[in-house]
């Protein structure tokens, strides 16, 4: 699977219910090659835009007012490891951890 196919997809929770979209992903390096550490979660269309423009990696930091506004939508941002994700879709990512086992991803927010 490409990462292009995995970006937007819809990601649920063990339950069933929506948890958000698959807005970026984290890599690692292991042993010389390169695996998925996990996956950075949003909803809506700001989200969206903020990662986009790379304000959700620290690749740009834009003016203040965008910056404002990035960093109250990418504080909302989860992480979900991915050891904790069961199936691995193109439309739907299914977890097998409930919601609130998820964490805040607190780099994401620009300074």
């Amino acid at each position: 699977m490409r990462l292009s196919e995995l970006l937007g997809s819809e990601v649920v929770d063990a339950a069933g219910r929506r948890v958000g979209l698959v807005r970026d992903c984290r890599i690692r390096v292991a042993d010389g090659s390169w695996e998925v550490a996990g996956l950075v979660l949003g909803e809506g269309m700001l989200d969206r835009a903020a990662h986009a423009c790379g304000l959700g990696a620290g690749r740009a930091s834009g003016p203040w007012p965008l910056r404002t506004i990035a960093a109250r939508v990418l504080a909302r941002g989860l992480f979900v490891s991915a050891e904790d994700v069961s199936v691995w879709g193109a439309a739907r990512v299914e977890l097998s951890v409930d919601r609130r086992a998820l964490t805040p991803l607190p780099e994401l927010v620009p300074a």
